[in-house]
């Protein structure tokens, strides 16, 4: 049985993939969980990962390790190439604290999007149940660094181009029209 004994750790600067960090995921929870990925270079990763190992042994023993499920994988390209960057993987039940490059906490709701650089505070937790044992990473607090928002205003993404020029000359919106039949009842 794993120990209740959580080692806490802040994750080195990486980028977020797939971030749900201020309403929850309930794809596969009713309950919902909060969780996002975080990828860093496999130079910056490698503390981290000691660290995670050093837990699980700790806990279960050097013999166990080989079948341990840890929180981080290899990241691999389209082609199942390696990349050198490691994606570690946090969740929680409860919704993590967000704060900026200053550490402030942010009161506001952001849309958090992948692609934003971010460090994570962790909780690494040993655990087994039934025939697996391993170690998760409790998703605490994020700190943001450099913030990518969804819904952002694409003006910020794109560059002038010379072609079409939306001009709002302040008549009704746009009305969906009906397709016109021939009468032979063709389009």
């Amino acid at each position: 049985m794993a120990s209740k004994k959580f080692k806490q750790a802040v994750s080195p600067i990486g980028t977020l993939s797939w971030p749900w960090l201020t309403k929850p995921d309930t794809r596969y929870n009713a309950e919902g969980v909060y969780k996002t990925s975080l990828i860093v270079n496999d130079v910056d990763a490698k503390p981290l990962m000691d660290l995670c190992t050093e837990v699980f042994i700790a806990e279960f023993g050097q013999a166990k390790l080989k079948k341990a499920v840890m929180p981080f994988d290899e990241e691999l390209d389209a082609n199942g190439n390696p990349t050198g960057n490691i994606v570690f993987k946090f969740k929680s039940k409860r919704a993590p604290g967000l704060f900026d490059a200053k550490a402030k906490p942010i009161a506001k709701t952001l849309n958090v999007a992948s692609g934003t650089t971010a460090k994570i505070a962790t909780a690494l937790n040993p655990y087994a149940t039934g025939v697996n044992t391993g170690v998760s990473m409790y998703l605490n607090d994020v700190q943001i660094l450099e913030l990518v928002e969804y819904g952002a205003n694409a003006a910020n993404k794109f560059q002038q181009e010379d072609g079409f020029e939306f001009v709002d000359d302040g008549k009704a919106d746009l009305v969906a029209v009906e397709p016109s039949v021939a009468e032979d009842g063709d389009f």
